[in-house]
Parts: structure tokens; C-alpha cells; sequence
């Protein structure tokens, strides 16, 4: 979506949800440590329609907790959600998945924005 940046915080490369259907996308970086990703929301309560999950093999998923923290601006409606975690000492992951679930009505529409991965040092 590169419609009206200036409404997501001059961000004019963007995914937007398609259907109220659960969608995924994946990522891989070889033993991953933090991850963060750029989103818009209309309301800042996106926990129980944005889920993070980490993986060694792309097969067993294990979900992962994030802390999300807002942006508003003044001529906008859309806020900007900055989702940040890292990966628990004891789990380790080469894959991330960012997950959507729920109401893709305008009023819950999400759209992903930047997304920052870091893993360890070789």
C-alpha cells in the first residue's frame, strides 16, 4: 500500500491485510535474537489480532511475547505500533512469524509497515 503516506507517518511501503481470513508471513535469519515490526492500527489493543512466533525448524512454532509501544499524530486517525521482543535464553529460533488474525473491517485494519530482525554474531 503506498497510498497516503502521510497518514502512516510518511511510510509509503506497506502490507495491507486482504480478508478476515488468518494470514502469515515468515521470515529466516540464522539464530535470531530480537525482532521488531512497524504496524498501523486504528486502536492500540492489537494483541488478540497480532501474534509473534519463533521457530528452529519452520515446522513447531512457539509463540513469543512482544511489547508494543504507540505513536499517535494529529491528522490522523491511524496510530503507529511499534511490536519489539527477544528471544528468551531458552528458546532458540532461525524463523519468526508474524500472524493476523480476526476483523479486517476498516475499523481493525492493520497494515505492516517495517519490519528490523537481529541475530547473533557468527
Amino acid at each position: 500500500a503506498a497510498e497516503r503516506p502521510d497518514v502512516f507517518f510518511g511510510d509509503a511501503h506497506r502490507i495491507r491485510r486482504t480478508s478476515d481470513a488468518e494470514e502469515y508471513l515468515t521470515w529466516q535469519l540464522p539464530q535470531l535474537e530480537s525482532y521488531a515490526f512497524t504496524m498501523y492500527a486504528r486502536r492500540a489493543d492489537i494483541k488478540d489480532r497480532v501474534g509473534v512466533a519463533v521457530s528452529s525448524d519452520g515446522d513447531i512454532w512457539r509463540s513469543v511475547s512482544y511489547t508494543a509501544e504507540v505513536t499517535t499524530q494529529p491528522h490522523t486517525d491511524w496510530l503507529k505500533l511499534e511490536l519489539k521482543g527477544s528471544l528468551p535464553a531458552a528458546i532458540t529460533g532461525d524463523y519468526v512469524r508474524l500472524t493476523f488474525s480476526g476483523s479486517n473491517a476498516e475499523a481493525d485494519a492493520l497494515e505492516l509497515g517495517h519490519v528490523f530482525l537481529r541475530g547473533a554474531e557468527p
